[in-house]
């Protein structure tokens, strides 16, 4: 089944809803107005541009950059890279044709050109990026049509059409021109770094503030985003950068005479750290572009760095003159007081490999960095710096977006007309685009849904506070219960004891209590005190098999002696082992140990709950009924219970209907590190949805689709047919991670593998002679997206303040392309919040308008088993992004380390050594 084809729509009432009470809002968005010019599109690569003939109309066109083989005197391989592009581009209007290009156009970096000039239909440049002596690269262009911003904006008001698409990308790429002529922009980022207002991190790294601009199409008109951000950067002195990660303290130069691990004489000890340093300084550095530090009149080009290299000055080759008559043997050290007449300071300091074969090393001294961004995971006390530095609250950001709209664009009269009273409006005179942008922000209508009840065990039903609830005094909605329990204590705490019986007593008083078969019920079920059983922290898996052997043993001996149906006592069995939990006390750096334990329970089927020690040299006690309380929203979770519920007429809706709510994402590693991506389904398994079950997927690294979205689809259909004797009548998928420029392929693949796993269950079930009573589940699809940049504000009297928690915007600023709103459901009190960004990509569920949608995204949000609050995104996305966090617990760490040495990724591999996980909600 193929969706319908996109419809470009302005003015119309795109999934409005009417529900709650009507309020308004400021954004950080500033309409746009564009001039009444023409400006003609050249597009870079000729397979796209074939694609794009039918949305352009004739005159299809094209830039071709290709590197020039200087031996073969041809073009060779086409240029991608965009830094390279954009390099190229410049060097052919500075100087190659200077004449052509007046005005100058701009170029996005990858596959469009734009100007107000038509060169001519196709024509091809010869680019030399030295003394232009040598050709080193042709750029051919061939010219695909014009643009005229306003005209198209007008027909698209009037719902005749109009290029809106190109005209997005023009505008959007002179903007970026014209902010790179103020601050760095990195190529294709939306991000506009400034360089001289950086603070220091730890480790040589720093943090540059950001501006972030996008032109983005509202429901009728075009709109200019604003933010606010931060960048993390290296520093430019790599000698410095390195010093800073090993030991954080006052530069000396001398301090980076290290030896290579291998050649070392020290102490086994001695030898082992050094490793370890060397290691982490290469994973550190590898990879980054490196020049030197001093002017030169020879060309320098960048380098990438591939490893380390000890005593670099002392680095021995033959240096062979131009005529190649004559051939020496000389030093780094001598080399480059020969070459650019630098002495070096320390020659048997390290220095960075930049190429293997020949090799070739450059002293640590002569490294400078330039605007690299840092984009690996930061340790922790980074990303702590980095969030104290980067919350804002909402007045003080609001105050930086207006000043990011001043600095950006400057005044002008024309400007002006479009509001009158305005102090500042302002344009963009030097790109060639003179659009104008509003000098006020948006204001938005909005509404604020009705707060929602929570239910708890008895039927007892409490308003929300602001979005919050407390379970003091109160049952959980449905206890789950253990058969068997207990703590294994890797620390050297003292009071053990009184914490797991605080730990106890909270979870019975909430009405947790202990099952063995089939006799037990909440009242005459008390939970006893767990064994408490010491675990020492270098054989974990001994304690860990010690404790199944015994729980085993016990449980078979019980249910020998109770059951003496082989049936009924299999059946109690598998009931105590997937009720069975271990509680692990952990040190507080322990996740070595942690990984351990989790994937021993993950997938050999038993509940783990580990506790942190507290903070070494920490006086506060976090061993409270707070903390006790959160304890146990997690472990009623997992041992099959129901915390909490809302009340709502969409989830009652779904109720009343077999529904299943899925969830479903792909988590991938992190940059830098070559490993599968993760791709979890999450999906409800009863009518409360609180109950989860989770199928997790290996896949190629990076690939955002989900491959084998239909047969988890089948598992988990099957699965939901298994606990309710029915297969489902509605499937409600949320989608978490997809971009707005890849809705188009998830609608087209994802929703198609859907509907494939559909028939595919209706074909099992009729082979296994079962009919469907009921017609085949229908399917709404929705996507969830935090990663953009729309920030609401509520306005007070002098100032602004947090959105509301309940506001729905479905208006204005929404996207004319789908039905989609943005939700605040959560009441963040940290910096400022970000609403949610849902998008309704496919809908066969009738009636699921727009207040049915909104109001069960809002209630899913008050569903998190692990929170007495609403939260961002609705649980089941919150799970599976829970599940693909966790993709190194599938894997044992003899697995993963052996897997993470080999240099390239091979996915059977990994297939082969991953562990699926044997329980239910053990995410939470």
């Amino acid at each position: 089944m193929s969706s319908q084809p996109l419809v470009l729509r302005s003015n119309g009432n795109l999934f409005k809803g009417t529900k709650g009470h009507q309020c308004g809002v400021i954004s950080n968005t500033f309409k746009l107005r564009l001039p009444d010019k023409e400006y003609y599109h050249y597009d870079r690569d000729l397979y796209e541009s074939i694609v794009s003939t039918s949305f352009m109309g004739s005159n299809v066109a094209i830039i071709g950059i290709r590197k020039w083989d200087k031996k073969k005197q041809q073009e060779g391989e086409q240029i991608k890279n965009p830094s390279r592009t954009v390099a190229v581009i410049e060097r052919l209007q500075t100087f190659t044709a200077p004449q052509e290009f007046n005005p100058r156009g701009v170029f996005d970096g990858g596959v469009n050109f734009f100007t107000l000039k038509n060169m001519s239909q196709s024509k091809t440049f010869e680019v030399s990026m030295s003394d232009g002596k040598f050709i080193d690269f042709t750029v051919t262009m061939n010219l695909v049509g014009k643009i005229n911003p306003s005209r198209d904006i007008s027909r698209f008001k009037q719902n005749q059409g109009g290029n809106m698409e190109h005209v997005v990308t023009l505008v959007q790429v002179y903007m970026r021109h014209e902010m790179s002529l103020k601050y760095y922009c990195p190529p294709t980022s939306k991000f506009y770094f400034k360089s001289g207002e950086s603070s220091n991190l730890r480790h040589g790294l720093e943090l540059w503030p950001a501006i972030f601009q996008s032109v983005r199409l509202g429901r009728d008109d075009l709109y200019l985003n604003i933010d606010t951000g931060v960048g993390v950067f290296y520093g430019q002195d790599l000698a410095q950068v390195c010093h800073q990660f090993l030991y954080g303290s006052t530069f000396r130069l001398q301090d980076l005479i290290l030896e290579e691990p291998e050649e070392s004489r020290a102490s086994p000890f001695t030898r082992e750290k050094l490793k370890r340093d060397w290691d982490a300084l290469t994973r550190f550095i590898k990879g980054l572009q490196v020049s030197v530090n001093f002017k030169t009149t020879k060309r320098y080009p960048r380098r990438k760095i591939v490893g380390l290299y000890p005593k670099a000055g002392r680095y021995q080759f033959v240096l062979e003159k131009a005529d190649k008559k004559e051939k020496r043997v000389v030093t780094v050290e001598e080399y480059y007081q020969l070459m650019y007449g630098q002495r070096m300071k320390c020659p048997d300091a390290i220095g960075v490999v930049t190429r293997k074969d020949p090799f070739s090393v450059i002293p640590i001294e002569f490294c400078r960095l330039s605007q690299q961004m840092y984009k690996k995971v930061l340790d922790p006390e980074n990303t702590s710096l980095v969030l104290q530095r980067a919350t804002r609250k909402p007045h003080d950001r609001f105050r930086a977006i207006e000043a990011a709209r001043v600095s950006l664009w400057v005044p002008s009269s024309h400007a002006k007309l479009m509001c009158p009273k305005a102090e500042c409006a302002g344009s963009l005179p030097r790109s060639g685009l003179n659009a104008e942008i509003s000098p006020r922000p948006m204001q938005i209508p909005a509404r604020k849904l009705p707060s929602l009840g929570i239910t708890f065990g008895g039927g007892k039903t409490e308003p929300t506070n602001s979005g919050q609830w407390n379970m003091r005094d109160k049952k959980y909605y449905q206890p789950g219960y253990v058969s068997e329990w207990v703590v294994i204590n890797f620390t050297n705490e003292k009071g053990i004891e009184q914490i797991v019986k605080g730990l106890v007593e909270c979870c019975h008083t909430r009405g947790v209590f202990r099952r063995r078969g089939v006799g037990e019920t909440a009242e005459t079920g008390r939970l006893h005190l767990p064994r408490i059983l010491p675990g020492n922290p270098q054989i974990v898996e001994q304690a860990l098999g010690q404790v199944e052997r015994d729980v085993k043993s016990q449980c078979f001996s019980w249910a020998n002696n109770r059951y003496k149906d082989s049936a009924m006592k299999d059946a109690a069995l598998g009931d105590m082992s997937n009720h069975f939990m271990v509680i692990a006390f952990l040190p507080f750096h322990a996740a070595e140990i942690r990984q351990k334990i989790k994937h021993w329970g993950d997938t050999n089927g038993f509940m783990t709950q580990c506790i942190r020690q507290k903070e070494p040299n920490s006086s506060r006690n976090k061993f409270n009924d707070q903390y006790f309380n959160n304890l146990g929203l997690k472990i009623n979770a997992k041992v099959g219970g129901v915390n909490f519920c809302p009340v709502d007429p969409s989830l009652q809706q779904c109720k009343s209907t077999p529904t299943m709510i899925v969830g479903a994402d792909v988590g991938h590693a992190s940059p830098g590190v070559q490993r599968p991506s993760l791709a979890s389904v999450v999906f409800s398994v009863d009518n409360t949805f609180s109950r989860y079950r989770a199928l997790a997927r290996l896949q190629q690294g990076r690939l955002e689709a989900i491959a084998d979205l239909k047969k988890m689809m089948v598992d988990a259909i099957g699965i939901f047919n298994g606990s309710n004797n029915c297969i489902p009548e509605r499937i409600v998928f949320f989608r978490d991670g997809v971009s707005e420029g890849e809705f188009s392929r998830v609608r087209d693949s994802e929703v198609e593998a859907i509907h494939d796993a559909i028939r595919e269950v209706g074909q099992i079930l009729s082979k296994k002679g079962i009919k469907l009573t009921r017609s085949p589940p229908k399917l709404t699809f929705v996507t969830v997206g935090k990663r953009h940049h729309l920030k609401f504000f509520a306005q007070s009297r002098d100032s602004v303040d947090q959105p509301p928690q309940g506001l729905v915007v479905d208006s204005e600023v929404i996207s004319p392309l789908y039905p989609n709103f943005y939700l605040q459901s959560h009441a963040g009190m940290l910096g400022t919040r970000k609403s949610s960004h849902y998008t309704v990509l496919h809908n066969e569920n009738e009636p699921f308008d727009a207040d049915f949608v909104q109001g069960l995204a809002y209630s899913l949000c008050h569903l998190q088993a692990r929170a007495t609050k609403g939260v961002s995104i609705p649980a089941p996305v919150a799970y599976a992004d829970l599940v693909c966090s966790r993709v190194e617990f599938h894997f044992s760490k003899q697995d993963l380390e052996f897997l993470d040495s080999r240099e390239e990724v091979n996915i059977e591999e990994w297939e082969k050594r991953f562990q699926s996980a044997k329980q239910g909600m053990y995410f939470v």
